[in-house]
C-alpha cells in the first residue's frame, strides 16, 4: 500500500501544481500569487487559494480506510469594471478544471516532492463559475471557485503505536470524554510526542483565554437504547477540535492540519480507548475558521461515534 495521504500532502501537492501553471508559457500566466489557505490582502490581483473542507470515510476494510477528502479552489479577481472581474475570475477556474478534470497527468495529484500518484480517483463536485462583485479600490472584486473530491486508500494509524483491552468497561459521558483526552494528552511527551506542538488539551468546556493551540474534546449527544439485559447502549457523538491562532496563515494552516491529522491516527490506534468503547463510527473531520474571544482561529473538527454501555440502576 502507498504511504498514507493527508490533507496537507493534498493541499501542497495542489498549490504546486497550478503554481507551476504560473510561470511561463503556463496556462495561468496571469495569476500573482497561490496561497496555501485563505487568499489575504494580496497586493495585486488575480490571486488562487487552497483550501480544505472536509474528510470523510467511504468504509474500513482490512486496516484500510478509503478517504474521501473535499478542497475548495478559489480565485479572486480585481478589475476597474464589474463584467470583466467576473470574466476573469470565471477564465482561471474554468483552467483549474481543465488541469484537474481533463489533464491525464495531473487529475490522480501526484505528491507534491516524489511526484507519485496519491489519489486513485478525483472528482468535480462543485463550481460557482462567479460571484456578484464586490466594489473595491476604483474597480471590483469577483471571485470563483471549484470543489474536488479526491479518493485515497490509507493506513488507519500508520507510524503510531497504541494500546487495546480484551476487557468491556462500562463508561459514562464524562468519563468517555476524560479517557478520551487523556488518550491524546500521552502523545503530547515522552518518545512517541506526536502532539508535543499542542500547548493545552480541554474536555467539555474552553477556559476564557486558552493557550493555543489547544485540542478540546466534547460531546454532541447521545443515544440510549435498551440492547443488552441489565445494560444500556449508548452512543454518543464526540467531537475532537484543534484550534489554532490565526497568526500567520499558511503556517498556522499547516500546524492545524498536521495536530488533526496525528489526531486521526491516535484515536485509531486506541479506538477501544481501553475498554470503554465497544463500538465505533469514524465520521471524518471538518475544517474552517471561527472567530472565538474576537480571534481569529482555524478550527479542524474529527468527529466520531462511540458506542458504551452502562449498568442500569437495581430497583429496590
Amino acid at each position: 500500500m502507498a504511504e498514507t495521504v493527508t490533507m496537507l500532502r493534498l493541499l501542497q501537492s495542489v498549490q504546486k501544481t497550478i503554481k507551476t501553471q504560473t510561470n511561463a508559457g503556463g496556462t495561468l500566466t496571469s495569476t500573482k500569487k497561490v496561497y496555501l489557505g485563505p487568499a489575504h490582502n494580496p497586493m495585486k490581483y488575480p490571486v488562487v487559494s487552497v483550501l480544505p473542507i472536509e474528510e470523510r470515510s467511504d468504509g474500513i476494510w482490512n486496516g484500510v480506510i478509503n478517504n474521501i477528502r473535499r478542497i475548495r479552489i478559489e480565485a479572486f479577481s480585481h478589475k476597474n469594471k464589474s463584467k470583466a472581474s467576473m470574466r476573469s475570475s470565471m477564465g482561471i477556474i474554468e483552467k483549474v478544471k481543465d488541469l484537474f478534470i481533463t489533464n491525464a497527468s495531473d487529475w490522480l495529484i501526484p505528491d507534491p516532492d516524489t511526484e507519485v500518484d496519491m489519489m486513485y480517483e478525483t472528482l468535480m463536485e462543485n463550481i460557482v463559475p462567479g460571484s456578484n462583485p464586490t466594489p473595491y479600490r476604483n474597480g471590483f472584486i469577483s471571485s470563483a471557485f471549484i470543489e474536488l473530491d479526491c479518493y485515497s486508500r490509507d493506513g488507519l494509524h500508520d507510524g503510531v503505536g497504541g494500546t487495546s483491552s480484551s476487557q468491556l468497561i462500562e463508561s459514562d459521558a464524562k468519563t468517555l470524554v476524560d479517557t478520551l483526552t487523556s488518550t491524546f494528552k500521552k502523545y503530547n511527551v515522552g518518545v512517541e510526542s506526536f502532539l508535543s506542538s499542542t500547548r493545552s488539551f480541554k474536555s467539555f468546556t474552553l477556559p476564557p483565554q486558552p493557550v493555543y493551540p489547544v485540542l478540546f474534546v466534547g460531546i454532541e449527544g447521545e443515544n440510549r437504547s435498551h440492547k443488552y439485559t441489565g445494560r444500556d447502549q449508548v452512543t454518543r457523538s464526540v467531537n475532537v477540535y484543534i484550534l489554532s491562532k490565526l497568526l500567520d496563515r499558511s503556517e498556522a494552516l499547516e500546524q492545524n492540519l498536521k495536530i488533526v491529522d496525528m489526531c486521526r491516527r491516535i484515536f485509531f490506534a486506541n479506538k477501544d480507548l481501553g475498554g470503554r468503547a465497544a463500538h465505533f463510527d469514524y465520521r471524518g473531520i471538518v475544517f474552517g475558521q471561527l472567530t472565538i474571544n474576537n480571534q481569529l482561529l482555524y478550527g479542524s473538527s474529527l468527529n466520531a461515534d462511540i458506542e458504551c454501555i452502562e449498568t442500569l440502576p437495581v430497583l429496590a
